[in-house]
């Protein structure tokens, strides 16, 4: 049988052999500096609010796009910076959540208020986030 703290494996030392004298070894493969650790992590994409990645090139596709027919530009635009980030055609970002082609064009056209954006779009997507950063630029119109 083999020794605790081994784990079961011939030749292993116990982790308790690796601790300093009368102390304890922290989580194994993280750094000692803890402002470090901190650091890593909020530069990690994980530790981003969803869509950000979005934001500049939704600016620049504002500033580069013609105006939007509808009263609901920020919508339009987010919805195409989201399928435009995912490079999917318009069937097949359609597809991918249950809706329909026309309803993607309706969308991209503004005639959409974000109240009425399909649920599986609003929820697998940034859409709702990218359309907060949007109302924060002026009108394109």
């Amino acid at each position: 049988m083999s020794a605790p703290g081994t784990f079961g494996l011939p030749g292993n030392r116990a982790v308790r052999d690796l601790a300093p004298a009368g102390g304890s070894i922290g989580p194994i493969g993280l750094p000692g500096d803890r402002a470090a650790s901190l650091g890593s992590r909020s530069r990690h994409p994980s530790a981003r609010t969803a869509g950000t990645h979005l934001v500049a090139p939704l600016r620049r596709l504002v500033d580069a796009l013609p105006g939007t027919e509808g009263p609901h530009w920020e919508v339009a635009f987010a919805v195409m910076a989201v399928r435009g980030g995912q490079a999917r055609s318009r069937e097949g970002f359609a597809a991918a959540y249950g809706i329909s082609a026309d309803e993607v064009g309706g969308l991209e056209a503004g005639t959409v208020p974000l109240a009425d954006v399909p649920a599986p779009l609003r929820a697998l997507t940034a859409l709702d986030h990218l359309v907060a950063h949007l109302a924060l630029l002026p009108d394109p119109h």
